[in-house]
């Protein structure tokens, strides 16, 4: 029988083995445990908003996951074409902290929703993301719109009927006829006149829901200061480990 005796490690090779252990020991605790030292913000608000934070892109809401950030205070932005673009420091004061944030970026301008609505009834209130009330002003102006196209229509059909038949009541042979003539002239004049003031009252209606849109527009455009709704435990402030959630509303004033 014949025995192999294999080689002994030397200490230097042992020691090098175990360093190596222990860096790689070492590198696999810390990936495990950096998410523990990091505060989480999750994002709400509107779809296609961007996101900034402390100057780095962090791409566009809805997020695929809530953002993981070291302790400390942060710069936040969030802007959308055609809004006003959020701007909020959040602290985070230590790597428990769970932050949940609801941004609502409100239009530009007063005076741009004022003008829409001027252009077209309801323009203002869709860009101010009422739309409901758009679609209402809207469809308030096109039946408005086609009362009047109606009216017009009606108007010169009976204007025709009129015009033939006070020309046949012109060439009357007898006062007979120019009597029952001139009553048919008399109840043709009348429907071009009821014609006539559907047409008018339907542009005025137009003018008129334009108008009432546009003062709608301006009067319940959002306005007033920053508001923050910070709700926290029930001890009046944030409970480490515990998730927070603060609602960003900006209202700009005119």
């Amino acid at each position: 029988m014949v025995l192999l005796q294999l080689p002994t490690p030397s200490r230097r090779a042992m020691s090098r083995l175990l360093l190596a252990a222990c860096v790689l020991a070492a590198l696999g605790v810390g990936d495990r445990a950096s998410p523990a030292h990091a505060a989480t913000l999750r994002l709400r608000g509107p779809s296609g908003a961007r996101v900034q934070v402390d100057g780095r892109d962090r791409g566009r809401l809805p997020l695929a996951g809530p953002l993981e950030l070291k302790p400390g205070r942060h710069e936040l932005r969030c802007s959308l074409a055609g809004h006003v673009s959020q701007v909020e420091w959040i602290d985070l004061p230590s790597a428990d902290d769970a932050l949940s944030l609801e941004l609502q970026l409100l239009p530009r301008s007063r005076v741009a929703a004022t003008g829409y609505s001027l252009l077209v009834a309801g323009l203002g209130q869709h860009y101010e993301s009422r739309h409901r009330m758009g679609w209402t002003y809207l469809a308030l102006q096109l039946g408005a719109a086609a009362a009047a196209t109606l009216g017009e229509l009606q108007m010169r059909d009976k204007r025709d009927s009129y015009e033939t038949l006070y020309a046949q009541y012109q060439s009357a042979f007898n006062q007979q006829q120019a009597i029952a003539r001139r009553e048919a002239v008399s109840a043709a004049y009348d429907d071009m006149k009821r014609a006539q003031s559907l047409r008018n009252v339907g542009l005025v209606a137009v003018v008129g829901v334009a108008v009432l849109s546009a003062v709608d527009a301006w009067w319940r455009f959002p306005q007033g200061p920053v508001q923050v709704d910070l709700r926290v435990g029930a001890s009046g402030g944030p409970e480490p480990g515990r998730d927070s959630e603060i609602r960003l509303a900006w209202k700009a004033a005119f």
